[in-house]
């Protein structure tokens, strides 16, 4: 993995985020950093559709904003590659998912 422990943020989203206790803001840096590995990785050996969904799962069950959250997910996995139309798809899709 990549980054460290940090997120490629600032502002608004950077307080937002921040403030996770220590333990949901590890996992949401290193599923970002998952996101963004695989992203990378070539056309056939790639799963960008899971992983983007996992990322969005963790950012709403967090309670990150959705500006938040395109703020942090616009550069990573499918996100970067198809903008703000399929953000907002996976995100109603996360919203519309059964709670576990």
């Amino acid at each position: 993995m990549n980054g460290g422990n940090y997120l490629p943020i600032s502002g608004q989203a950077l307080n937002e985020i921040g403030g996770l206790p220590k333990k949901r803001l590890a996992i949401l840096t290193e599923r970002y950093w998952q996101a963004d590995a695989e992203g990378k990785k070539p056309k056939g050996a790639r799963n960008r559709s899971k992983t983007d969904f996992r990322l969005m799962c963790w950012l709403v069950d967090c309670g990150i904003s959705r500006e938040t959250a395109w703020d942090l997910c616009r550069s990573v996995g499918k996100y970067a590659t198809n903008g703000q139309r399929y953000f907002e798809t996976t995100y109603t899709n996360v919203i519309k998912r059964q709670p576990h």
